[in-house]
């Protein structure tokens, strides 16, 4: 309620006095703190409440004023989201050297390119961010290592790399990551541990089979860490035709799953989606691994929709598209043409994911 009487006085302000720069860029922030990311329908098209007003606010401010670095910023995290990205990709261009030593405009420019999938300019920028960081932290007498907004900077390295398929980045980020947020720090912060889980879902989609089943077992106090583990277990075990092991492990899994979400817990919760993904995937490997083919693809299609409904996440918490998963499968099984639509399908996605670009290659 405050933040919508904030919103309409700081809109009203920019109103009466529209030369004004500074209350434009004000009067958009506030109405981005009144509906916190939260700006665009689920067509990524339609703008929701007040952002449309906040999208041109910001845009005034830049035909104005090219290189307004709070414009920028405020501009990338409107369009991040939607449908259209790229509406930002001009400024976010600019916004570097416009505050080279400050690290978080550095960094916000991978906002936009990971969503147009230049990965490639996210990991590098996101290295910058991170050496910028460590610069502002000996300038001030502080500790440079994980300094300000490492682990975010980071978690955009890992999940980049892992888009391109980098195995070195993404691992050396993951080190990174896990160094900083140690179980210690993590315990009984869940937005502490999502974070900590992009390094253990890094680490898994490098891995082989074997080395999957050789991987320790997580710390105890890391539940959802130790529950994508036991996913990935299932998984590795009936890739292998270990039926039984892998049921085993998947029961195991949804024991996990049930004393996690003890009662009281909204269905809603991110971390319910995230378990049902990772719950799901298991399921599929071990059906098509039993030969039923059809139902695990109908469990993947099932499982693009809980995808959809994750909430958008910076980068996304869901690393690689469900649907890569069923075009693998479409193609294991000669159906080039399903497997194809497939990897279109993440593809729109995630613009640049290398390995759909390679399983539509082979689909070819």
């Amino acid at each position: 309620m405050h933040g919508d009487v904030y919103a309409d006085m700081m809109v009203a302000l920019s109103v009466r006095w529209p030369q004004d720069n500074l209350l434009a860029v004000m009067a958009a922030e506030a109405i981005m703190s009144a509906q916190p990311w939260d700006y665009w329908e689920a067509d990524g098209i339609t703008n929701k409440g007040r952002a449309a007003t906040a999208i041109a606010l910001a845009e005034t401010v830049l035909a104005r004023a090219p290189n307004d670095p709070q414009a920028i910023h405020l501009l990338i995290h409107l369009t991040e989201a939607s449908g259209h990205p790229e509406r930002a990709a001009a400024a976010a261009a600019r916004l570097e050297g416009v505050a080279p030593a400050a690290p978080h405009m550095v960094h916000m420019p991978s906002h936009t390119w990971y969503r147009l999938g230049r990965f490639a300019d996210s990991v590098a920028a996101n290295q910058r961010a991170i050496a910028a960081d460590e610069a502002y932290a000996r300038a001030v007498g502080a500790e440079p290592r994980f300094y300000g907004y490492f682990n975010h900077h980071t978690h955009f390295i890992l999940s980049s790399a892992m888009q391109l398929g980098d195995r070195a980045t993404a691992l050396a980020a993951a080190t990174a990551l896990e160094a900083s947020l140690t179980p210690d720090k993590v315990a009984g912060n869940a937005r502490a541990e999502m974070r900590r889980l992009s390094s253990t879902q890094a680490r898994l989609h490098f891995m082989t089979q074997d080395e999957v089943l050789a991987m320790p077992e997580p710390d105890g106090r890391l539940a959802l860490t130790r529950i994508l583990w036991r996913g990935a277990r299932a998984e590795a075990l009936a890739s292998k035709g270990q039926i039984g092991a892998a049921t085993a492990e998947l029961k195991a899994l949804r024991s996990a799953r049930t004393a996690f979400f003890r009662p009281g817990r909204s269905p809603e919760d991110t971390r319910q989606r995230l378990i049902a993904m990772i719950d799901g995937s298991a399921q599929a490997h071990l059906l098509a691994a039993r030969g039923d083919t059809e139902a695990a693809l109908r469990l993947y299609q099932s499982l693009e929709t809980v995808e959809a409904r994750l909430p958008y996440s910076e980068p996304p918490l869901w690393p690689i598209p469900i649907a890569v998963r069923a075009g693998e499968l479409r193609l294991a099984q000669g159906d080039k043409a399903g497997a194809a639509a497939d990897f279109r399908r993440a593809l729109a996605l995630r613009p640049g994911l290398r390995l759909a670009a390679q399983g539509l290659a082979n689909a070819g």
